[in-house]
């Protein structure tokens, strides 16, 4: 799945991010352990979504969660990002808002994926 991919490269980008000390110091290893943490928890919850079956009630709505738990993953991390970006003097602008980019895209990736699972999980029940 292209979401769980962009996810990987993600993390990828966030790791790369955090274990710069000229972006986060030393002082600064909550802040950076933090949002690569939201990056690592984001992958996950996305590949656990991937896991479960929408046809099976009980899957799906674990796949649900799944899903509502990346996005709270995702809306922490851009968070964290902004965070950075305004506390931190390492992080420009130019950088900034790729990595935001980055992270709204998954966002949006995720959202749009929970909706079609949404409408697609209806039309299974209506079946039933």
């Amino acid at each position: 799945m292209q979401v769980i991919t962009d996810a990987k490269e993600l993390r990828k980008h966030t790791y790369i991010k955090v274990r710069n000390t000229n972006i986060f110091p030393k002082k600064d290893r909550l802040l950076a352990d933090a949002t690569f943490g939201e990056a690592c928890e984001l992958v996950a919850d996305l590949m656990e979504a991937n896991d479960y079956r929408l046809d099976d009630p009980e899957e799906r709505a674990e796949r649900f969660k799944a899903q509502r738990r990346a996005l709270r993953h995702c809306r922490r991390l851009i968070d964290n990002i902004e965070l950075a970006h305004e506390i931190l003097s390492g992080l420009g602008d130019d950088a900034f808002a790729y990595w935001s980019r980055l992270a709204s895209g998954v966002k949006n990736q995720t959202a749009k994926w929970y909706k079609s699972d949404k409408e697609r999980a209806a039309k299974l029940v209506r079946k039933t």
